[in-house]
């Protein structure tokens, strides 16, 4: 009889010792499953080089430049509020070429704000459509806008736009104009709270936000109210997130937009969650997440959007966190590290707009 409660026993803590070898063994998958992370501790990113440098002369930026990176490293950036060209630049900073020229015609461009790289091929947004261009300069192809694109990306020669008129989130197109298609449900607006405003244009405003083309799907944020939807590339719903980067914002905003809205007739007014994003990999990369540092990159594991780091920049002069305003983000890894492409407006005596380049230490 003893003997046989000792046996018993004995089954027992064998039974309880596996299972709690079993739950540290599926431990860190409930982590990644649940999205579980601490904020991590900042780092501080390695400064490289500024484009242009101090004695450069055939680069100039007013404002902060649109820009993006070629698979073989080149840069390309232009001024969004100035400039008809846009520049190609190698790795040493150095010019290489300029794309296109002040006009209204194919290979013209006319004060361009959107831009996006893929295959070798460049898709610029100008004031008068899109202009298709390869990486060494050649004119493809050019075709007028319809309605205001409120952002775009690129994949397999189709366009994927986000439309201020749209009644759905993204809109189709092929490289001659021709509309394939839309999908995705859109925020609604209540007309009743916002005075003289059209529902075009409101709708067009609280849907906001950054279009991103992976090799599988479409990852879609929202400017205002942060949230992520994630499509196949026949127009299906996958899956979606909510970031959690500064959630005090994004309650403002849907209080804005839902229940006080604009009585008075003036202009609309909401506060961006973060100023852009980027997808390298299985990482989304947020500049701006509503920290308390000057200017923050957050990175996020798109499995779970569990938050992986935090990065800050320092000034190129002082060594300190940057004061500045920072609007574009580019991020590229390589054999040499991880590198992160910034548009920048330096908040100085001289509000010196630049590209500055950093990498992870």
């Amino acid at each position: 009889m003893v003997i046989d409660k000792l046996f018993r026993k004995l089954i027992l803590l064998v039974t309880l010792l596996k299972g709690i070898g079993i739950f540290l063994i599926i431990l860190p998958l409930i982590i990644d499953m649940w999205g579980y992370s601490e904020t991590p501790k900042p780092v501080e990113l390695e400064f490289i080089r500024t484009i242009p440098t101090e004695e450069q002369e055939d680069i100039f930026f007013k404002f902060p430049p649109v820009i993006a990176v070629d698979k073989d490293g080149y840069l390309y950036a232009f001024d969004p509020n100035s400039h008809h060209w846009v520049y190609k630049i190698n790795r040493k900073g150095e010019l290489v070429l300029t794309i296109g020229k002040q006009g209204a015609g194919p290979g013209d461009l006319y004060k361009p704000f959107l831009m996006s790289i893929r295959d070798n091929e460049m898709v610029i947004m100008d004031q008068f459509g899109f202009s298709i261009f390869d990486t060494n300069g050649r004119f493809i192809e050019k075709f007028k806008k319809f309605k205001d694109i409120m952002d775009f990306d690129v994949h397999k020669k189709k366009i994927y736009a986000r439309i201020n008129a749209s009644q759905k989130l993204i809109t189709v197109f092929d490289y001659k104009g021709k509309k394939l298609g839309e999908f995705g449900d859109i925020y609604k607006a209540d007309l009743s709270i916002f005075k003289g405003q059209s529902r075009e244009f409101l709708e067009g405003f609280m849907n906001s936000g950054r279009v991103m083309c992976m090799n599988d799907k479409i990852v879609y944020i929202s400017k205002f109210f942060g949230d992520i939807k994630i499509f196949d590339y026949t127009g299906k719903c996958i899956g979606g997130y909510m970031l959690t980067i500064d959630e005090s914002t994004v309650k403002s905003n849907k209080d804005y937009f839902f229940k006080n809205g604009e009585k008075t007739g003036g202009s609309l007014s909401a506060t961006s969650v973060f100023y852009d994003s980027y997808i390298e990999g299985d990482r989304l990369y947020i500049l701006n997440g509503g920290r308390k540092y000057f200017e923050v990159i957050l990175e996020f594991n798109l499995k779970n959007m569990a938050l992986q780091k935090e990065y800050i920049f320092y000034d190129r002069k002082n060594s300190k966190p940057i004061d500045c305003t920072a609007r574009k983000l580019i991020v590229r890894n390589n054999r040499e590290g991880l590198f992160f492409y910034v548009s920048i407006r330096e908040m100085d005596e001289e509000w010196n707009s630049i590209l500055s380049i950093y990498r992870k230490r």
